[in-house]
């Protein structure tokens, strides 16, 4: 039968040798590309997910295109190669789903998440709103609410905090003589913020630069600490630091 008679010649075997271990090893390097990027963590995490339906596409168009060369001209084989596609699709689409709820449970063995506890992971950070069976919702520093597989999780470093000891946020504008470069003054009182015995060792202070006068740098400065009670020690001690007057409007 033609459907048996398949042959491969030299050429096209060393084709498809090359073709597998160039696919390979891009989607092997695909994704530190994404992780030395300089995005938004909203598009870095889409790109991660994106990454391993792109891959299984070009694998099965690079089976299918292998079939085809071992095939030759057996137009009979058609049929089979579609039947294959479509059952490499299906427990493709299974494992993913499958595989999300397995690490579900076995993450959830090792810690226990709850709603409003703080997580910090290699790619973003921010408090649960909801774990659910094959993921996690988080809203993150800036706002953004995102889910994230539990397989994804699975292979970061992952820091929990109790929802009791969730860090409260205050706000304020500190004006720094202008006797050091920008980014050195915004540095300085990153540190000085960091430091302070009252800052939540959960988050990390936020410090931007606002507008200059002549002979200052007004710079904004978000810091975080367990109660509301802590925030005018935290400003005071960055605006003594600074030569500022400690008056505070809470």
């Amino acid at each position: 039968m033609d459907l048996w008679q398949l042959s491969l010649s030299k050429s096209a075997f060393w084709q498809i040798l090359l073709a597998g271990v160039v696919l390979f090893a891009a989607f092997r390097f695909i994704p530190k590309v994404i992780r030395m990027l300089r995005v938004r963590p909203q598009l870095r995490i889409y790109l991660t997910r994106a990454l391993p339906v792109s891959e299984f596409l070009l694998w099965m168009l690079f089976i299918v295109w292998v079939l085809g060369k071992i095939a030759g001209n057996a137009q009979s084989l058609l049929p089979l190669l579609l039947t294959l596609s479509l059952a490499g699709l299906v427990i493709w689409a299974a494992w993913f789903a499958i595989r999300d709820v397995v690490a579900g449970v076995i993450l959830k063995a090792e810690d226990i998440y709850e709603t409003g506890q703080q997580i910090k992971l290699k790619s973003l950070e921010g408090r649960i709103v909801k774990s659910g069976y094959r993921s996690l919702m988080i809203e993150t520093t800036s706002g953004e609410v995102v889910k994230i597989p539990y397989s994804r999780i699975a292979g970061q470093q992952r820091v929990l905090s109790n929802p009791a000891e969730i860090a409260r946020s205050h706000s304020f504008s500190l004006k720094v003589p202008k006797t050091t470069p920008l980014p050195e003054a915004i540095e300085r009182v990153r540190i000085c913020a960091l430091n302070a015995p009252w800052t939540s060792i959960t988050r990390e202070p936020q410090v931007k630069p606002g507008p200059e006068t002549a002979d200052y740098y007004h710079i904004d400065v978000v810091v975080y600490a367990p109660g509301e009670h802590y925030f005018q020690k935290i400003e005071a001690l960055l605006r003594n630091e600074f030569g500022e007057q400690a008056s505070i409007n809470a």
